[in-house]
């Protein structure tokens, strides 16, 4: 089968070499006339002699620019020699990586007609090399992907991109669906038109089924975490009213033994309700939801604060706002999922510490962090990762009330949106508690971070 070649060289400007051959010469040829007409008169002694040297001159002129010519010829010849051996062993590697790639690869020409492809993106399309020289990239692409391959196709013909780089389906030569990352750039001939294509294509099939099965494990995961909750707060309701009931109004029939085991039982049941309620909440956190406007955040921390009045005034403790608050796209209630599982830990454990909580924030380009920090006991170091574990409480908190769900929801919440959340060593004792997430719902503000003025709550 005859091949397209692989490369299409770009134009060299070789074409110069004979103009500069021709211009030196013609500047030898003036500078020699020039000086032999000066020179011959003053030397020759009557008309034959000047006859003879005028003729020698000739000869020695012409003698003179062979060999200048014979030189300049050749040098020229070695260079282009040169260039070409240089171009040959470039062509034989490229050659060698687009036959042996592990990843697909494909030319084409700008409007997407395929005029070469590997055997490696053969494998991955099903289609012999013969049958795609007919098609364009179009053809082996799912439909519903095709408008946005041609767009990728017109903004690098366009000089709009210099290289794109997606995810999209293919359609395989037996009717599969397959998945690949491709990245398409195009080389620049003359004119800076785009010549042809080289697209790089890898197998993400099983990247994307995996993610899918991901997806639907967490989606059954989350279903059931919210039915047994649901379903579990239904009995719990009766058990903890009974034993109120009894308790109030049979104390006098009621022994302390008797009234014992019934505290016990309404106890246990609110911290079994308490426990439903937080892994109803961390169920509940399961996709990606962008807001009509940016969250501000301050007005979300000031409510956030409003509702663990009664937990901040018990524990005696200080909360300082730190200015300013960036606002971010993020709903309302996950943010405040966020500030008053932070802020309320703060209080519980370091509250009596007799430092402040401090709450701020900052953002990073399209990035948000907000911090909580405290002046308490700490974290040992051990410990600092096992505390976003559900249901983990850590050393300091075994004796402390709670679920040791909230930290897990604040982890829940900043994955969805591409982050992460850590805890650090406040310096002088204490910890700070670090949530970084991606804001992929609001452009950059050209106005700067917002946030509510300075307040204290205690």
């Amino acid at each position: 089968m005859n091949r397209t070649p692989i490369g299409i060289s770009r134009p060299s400007r070789d074409y110069l070499a004979p103009l500069k051959v021709v211009l030196y010469y013609a500047i030898a040829a003036g500078i020699w006339i020039l000086l032999s007409d000066r020179i011959l008169p003053l030397i020759a002694r009557d008309a034959d002699h000047l006859t003879r040297l005028q003729t020698a001159k000739g000869w020695l002129f012409v003698l003179v620019s062979a060999l200048l010519l014979y030189f300049m010829v050749r040098h020229y010849l070695r260079a282009v020699q040169r260039r070409e051996a240089l171009l040959r062993v470039s062509e034989e590697r490229f050659r060698s990586v687009f036959h042996t790639a592990a990843a697909g690869m494909v030319l084409m020409r700008p409007d997407g007609k395929i005029f070469q492809a590997n055997p490696a993106f053969c494998r991955f399309s099903g289609f012999a090399e013969e049958e795609l020289l007919q098609m364009t990239i179009a053809d082996v692409t799912h439909p519903e992907d095709r408008e946005r391959t041609r767009e990728n196709y017109r903004n690098l013909s366009a000089g709009r991109e210099e290289s794109v780089h997606y995810e999209k389906r293919y359609l395989t030569r037996d009717g599969r669906i397959v998945w690949g990352h491709a990245s398409v750039a195009c080389l620049l001939g003359r004119e800076n038109i785009p010549a042809y294509c080289i697209g790089l294509v890898q197998d993400i099939t099983d990247r994307k089924r995996a993610e899918e099965e991901l997806r639907e494990t967490n989606r059954e995961l989350d279903a059931f975490v919210y039915t047994v909750s649901h379903d579990l707060r239904s009995p719990l309701t009766p058990i903890i009213g009974f034993a109120e009931f009894l308790r109030q109004h049979c104390r006098e029939r009621l022994d302390a033994e008797t009234d014992g085991i019934l505290a016990a039982i309404e106890g246990q049941g609110k911290k079994m309700l308490a426990l439903l309620e937080d892994l109803l909440c961390l169920a509940k956190v399961g996709k990606i939801v962008c807001p009509l406007e940016p969250a501000v955040t301050g007005e979300v921390l000031r409510e956030s604060l409003a509702d663990l009045a009664d937990r901040i005034m018990r524990s005696g403790a200080e909360v300082r706002i730190i200015e300013p608050l960036p606002p971010i796209g993020v709903p309302e209630t996950l943010l405040a999922q966020i500030f008053q599982n932070l802020i309320g830990n703060a209080v519980l454990y370091a509250g009596k510490a007799g430092g402040p909580v401090e709450v701020g924030g900052e953002r990073r380009h399209d990035r948000v962090r907000i911090f909580v920090r405290d002046h308490g006991p700490g974290i040992p170091a051990e410990e600092r990762e096992r505390i976003f574990d559900v249901f983990y409480r850590g050393s300091t908190g075994n004796h402390l009330q709670g679920t040791g769900i909230g930290l897990a929801i604040v982890q829940k919440i900043a994955r969805l949106y591409r982050g992460g959340v850590w805890v650090e060593e406040t310096p002088g004792g204490g910890a700070t508690f670090w949530v970084e997430m991606a804001d992929e719902c609001t452009p950059m503000l050209a106005a700067g971070p917002v946030g509510a003025e300075t307040e204290k709550a205690g």
